[in-house]
């Protein structure tokens, strides 16, 4: 694994990767065997009889664990004002994938539809009534996405910022992605398409990008992993704290990987 910006991957050997998630001045990687690894400032303690993970979900202050058995775990750093993030009372099953925000979560069921939790400061946790079929789910700070199984994109939460407005002829979506305060979209034909505030040119999609397999997005800015398993990334990140993730002048490290294309399926993921 390679890491790169203000922190840093731990110094033993890290190997069997399979997925990693950062918060403000953290990270959380799943290993191929379900168990997990933080690091960073202040890392998050995971629990210590914390197996079979399949799947997680990081925001600033908390990470949220899908377990293979279809149930969730949440884990963050000691704060009683934060409980709210915690799974509802009862549990949840039947869960197929999560997504985190800074204080709500959501987690898609296989029968395609939607929970959410947390704070609903900004509407984020009010899941449109009737919403069914989804097959992927997304947060921003204060918003939340859901990708539907005919392509489109439903929104809500907070639209301070029109991330919430998604555009009306957006179709043939395949994955979904949320910064802050923008959204992002990977379309089939592996284009992208970006909305929200665009202050740091987050949602200035570069000209010219095609071939695109897989999206992100942090806080003001955008990242597209295409097929050939090079990285781009556009918006103009806080020079104090994300100086090493501009691109200039081709630094930016190329990360080689196997080329996929993100189909979203509605199942449960098995180790």
């Amino acid at each position: 694994m390679r890491g790169w910006g203000s922190r840093w991957v731990p110094n033993d050997d890290l190997r069997g990767v399979v997925q990693v998630g950062l918060g403000t001045d953290h990270a959380v990687a799943l290993l191929s065997d379900g168990t997990l690894r933080a690091w960073g400032h202040s890392a998050l303690q995971v629990p210590p009889n914390l197996r079979g993970v399949v799947a997680i979900a990081t925001s600033e202050q908390h990470c949220v664990a899908l377990v293979g058995d279809g149930t969730v775990q949440v884990f963050q750093r000691e704060d009683p004002a934060r409980l709210h993030l915690l799974p509802p009372a009862g549990g949840l099953a039947d869960v197929v994938a999560v997504a985190a925000g800074v204080n709500h979560n959501l987690a898609l069921l296989g029968d395609g539809t939607v929970r959410a939790w947390g704070l609903n400061n900004n509407g984020q946790c009010e899941v449109p009534e009737g919403l069914v079929d989804v097959v992927a789910v997304a947060c921003g700070n204060f918003h939340s996405l859901a990708l539907l199984g005919d392509g489109t994109v439903r929104a809500w939460g907070d639209n301070d910022d029109r991330q919430c407005e998604v555009p009306v002829d957006l179709t043939e979506v395949v994955a979904v992605a949320c910064g802050d305060y923008h959204s992002l979209a990977l379309i089939g034909d592996g284009t992208v398409r970006a909305w929200g505030y665009n202050g740091q040119g987050e949602c200035s999609v570069p000209d010219g990008l095609t071939n695109v397999v897989a999206i992100a997005a942090g806080w003001v800015h955008s990242v597209a992993l295409v097929s050939d398993g090079s990285v781009v990334v556009w918006g103009s990140p806080d020079q104090t704290v994300h100086k090493d993730l501009l691109v200039r002048q081709g630094l930016f490290p190329q990360l080689r990987c196997c080329p996929f294309l993100p189909l979203p399926v509605r199942r449960r993921p098995t180790l």
